[in-house]
């Protein structure tokens, strides 16, 4: 084929090249069509070029309105035109992508409540607690806000979520107060001064909220999404299975810490 090019210069047609090389007239068109879409001179788009007052308007906007896109981002600052590329190379340099932080919101009575019952509990030995919550597991993946653009220095917003009354040791959610489950508890000797009443709004003391953060990680793992409800609960069961004693440990022996810090920041949100 390399004979082609060649004889097109010269002016040969097609149908002329395959009789002489005795070759199928298709063959030959397809090659010098696609070798001459290779001569074609690509055509650079003008990129504009950022200067120093574009840079801090870019700063401004990232810290104006924290979880944008880097398009959007580009956009309120009419700077149009520039490839994703750049944007996120621009963007890294005085930002990260971040998601928003999810917690339920404390009033005063919430705040008191907490440092109550941590003072109450201060000494237990937290080992030897049944710790209960909810988690939420679908076939495609675990939920969560969607990520974006947070300038450096700056914390995540919060994203408020509404609870029942708790998050945790038998709190107050129907699932927990129900007939049902006080029964159940109640004939596994679990009732009166046994049972942790949890105060409200409160899933950052609980340790089994990290428990679920580790089981989803394994649940999900590489991206993994699931095609039915058996298939996601046999996926449950394994990871759980795969949790070993010094896991669990580390979680329980951390109450007391997390304990100390509610009294220090009078009843306030600790974190996980």
């Amino acid at each position: 084929m390399m004979t082609v090019q060649p004889k097109t210069k010269e002016g040969c047609s097609t149908l002329h090249i395959a009789k002489i090389l005795g070759r199928d007239h298709r063959t030959i068109k397809r090659f010098v069509a696609k070798s001459q879409q290779g001569q074609k001179k690509r055509v650079e788009k003008k990129r504009r070029k950022l200067t120093a007052k574009d840079l801090r308007r870019v700063k401004r906007e990232a810290t104006r309105n924290p979880l944008s896109s880097s398009a959007g981002i580009f956009r309120n600052c009419n700077l149009p035109g520039v490839p994703r590329s750049t944007r996120c190379s621009v963007l890294r340099d005085m930002a990260k992508v971040r998601k928003a932080e999810k917690r339920p919101p404390l009033n005063k009575t919430h705040k008191l409540k907490r440092q109550d019952w941590a003072k109450k509990y201060l000494k237990t030995d937290f080992s030897k607690v049944l710790w209960t919550d909810e988690m939420r597991v679908t076939l495609d993946g675990p939920d969560g806000w969607a990520r974006g653009w947070i300038s450096n220095g700056h914390k995540a917003p919060l994203r408020f979520r509404r609870q029942q009354g708790g998050g945790g040791v038998l709190d107050n959610a129907p699932s927990h107060a129900s007939k049902y489950s006080t029964a159940w508890l109640a004939s596994k000797g679990l009732k009166d001064d046994r049972k942790m009443t949890w105060p409200p709004s409160s899933p950052d003391i609980n340790p089994i909220v990290n428990l679920w953060a580790l089981l989803k990680r394994e649940i999900y793992h590489e991206g993994k999404q699931y095609t039915s409800l058996n298939s996601v609960w046999e996926a449950v069961v394994a990871a759980a299975r795969k949790v070993d004693r010094q896991q669990i440990k580390k979680l329980t022996d951390s109450m007391d810490g997390r304990l100390v810090t509610v009294i220090e920041k009078k009843g306030g949100y600790i974190g996980h």
